[in-house]
């Protein structure tokens, strides 16, 4: 069974977490030639790129949580919403893979695509968590540990957005993103989907692989 890590960071009072999870999968597998649209990358939603260049993969992470500075010590991982807030402090995580969890070849681009809901000031700062949990354990008091500086800024925007996750291309080709990713903001917010929002998606790690 494939196994991916996702986690996702919002700086300041709550986190959402997706975790090492034999569940987690491929929720569509392209192959060449297919297309099914064009973002504002470029990049074709399924199927080949608009270089006709490399396959894309969109891979479901199934798990997540929210952990928040003033509830330090619940956990919030059963949520529909994952929250990134500058005061009081929320966090949200979104897990990450290693390249045995995807077929062969380089990923050349990598997108974390949500589906978020509510979105003021900004920018928000993407970090690597460095330290396992998981999502049904995980609170602000029992958070992981990750890189103090962020590998990524953006700004958010309600509606279905890729955050371009190109400088931790690297890291992904060499296997060192198996724990994810966390959001985190010192000015602003951003709600975005989780898993357990029913028919609404949550969030999918995006990537373009060259044999």
């Amino acid at each position: 069974m494939t196994k991916i890590w996702a986690v996702v960071f919002v700086a300041n009072t709550a986190a959402c977490l997706i975790a090492d999870n034999p569940e987690f999968g491929l929720g569509v597998v392209a192959t060449p030639g297919e297309t099914s649209g064009t973002d504002s990358s470029g990049t074709d939603s399924s199927g080949t790129d608009s270089s006709g260049e490399g396959v894309i993969y969109e891979l479901s992470l199934s798990e997540d949580a929210t952990i928040e500075e003033s509830d330090a010590i619940n956990n919030r991982g059963q949520e529909q919403s994952c929250f990134v807030v500058d005061m009081p402090r929320e966090w949200a995580l979104v897990g990450g893979v290693t390249p045995a969890d995807l077929p062969a070849g380089e990923i050349v681009a990598a997108y974390l695509r949500l589906n978020i809901t509510a979105a003021t000031g900004g920018p928000i700062g993407v970090r690597v968590i460095v330290g396992p949990w998981t999502e049904d354990s995980v609170t602000w008091n029992m958070k992981p540990p990750l890189l103090s500086a962020p590998m990524v800024e953006f700004m958010p925007a309600v509606g279905s957005v890729e955050v371009d996750l190109e400088p931790l291309l690297p890291a992904l080709n060499e296997g060192g993103m198996q724990h994810g990713f966390l959001f985190s903001t010192s000015s602003g917010l951003m709600h975005f989907s989780s898993s357990e929002a029913g028919d609404i998606a949550g969030p999918i790690l995006v990537v373009t692989i060259v044999d």
